[in-house]
């Protein structure tokens, strides 16, 4: 038997009890009265306010069942909301430690992400700078080589030039001096003044 039903049981009995009793003396005194009154009618008056007085005192014995018994009914319905109470206070701290639980859950899942995401970062950062070094040091390699060849092409267009320059000045000053030379020996002459430069 639970305890809603046990609390119902006692206040049907307290109220059961609690007015049986009384209207059983109500009943008594009144026939007792009847009877009294019947062999001396002459104190009918003082007979009448004694038991009016009499039925008060039982009536009262009824009232105090009564209201023992919504006493009960209102602590009945107290305790229950009580209990409710309780009951709803012991889910939301389950609550609150479930989502407490929930909460390092996340934030440790959030650790270990941002400490991947950082990881990443420096991998990505470290490989970009790999990437960086290697592109530049191609680009460097390539200016070093066009430089290379400028420096060839100029070197080779400035030897040209030179030789030009030398072949004009050795046949003007062979023909200042009065020198008739042959095309061999004009070669031969700037071949030979070319290589002493």
């Amino acid at each position: 038997m639970n305890v809603e039903a046990s609390n119902a049981l006692a206040i049907g009995l307290i109220m059961g009890f609690g007015t049986l009793g009384p209207a059983l003396g109500i009943g008594l005194i009144g026939s007792k009265a009847l009877e009294a009154v019947g062999r001396n009618p002459e104190a009918t008056d003082k007979i009448q306010t004694l038991m009016i007085l009499a039925i008060a005192f039982a009536e009262a014995i009824g009232i105090f069942a009564l209201v023992v018994a919504l006493i009960l009914k209102f602590v009945e319905k107290r305790e229950h909301k009580i209990n409710e109470g309780l009951e709803y206070a012991e889910k939301m701290q389950q609550e609150y430690q479930n989502l407490e639980e929930k909460t390092k859950e996340e934030i440790e899942k959030a650790k270990k992400e941002a400490s991947k995401i950082i990881e990443d970062t420096r991998l990505t950062a470290v490989k970009i700078g790999n990437e960086m070094k290697a592109k530049a040091t191609t680009d460097a390699e390539g200016i070093v080589k066009q430089a290379k060849l400028q420096l060839d092409k100029d070197r080779k267009e400035l030897k040209e030039t030179i030789k030009q320059d030398v072949s004009e000045i050795i046949e003007s000053a062979l023909t200042k001096i009065g020198l008739e030379a042959t095309t061999e020996n004009k070669k031969k002459s700037i071949e030979q003044a070319i290589e002493q430069l």
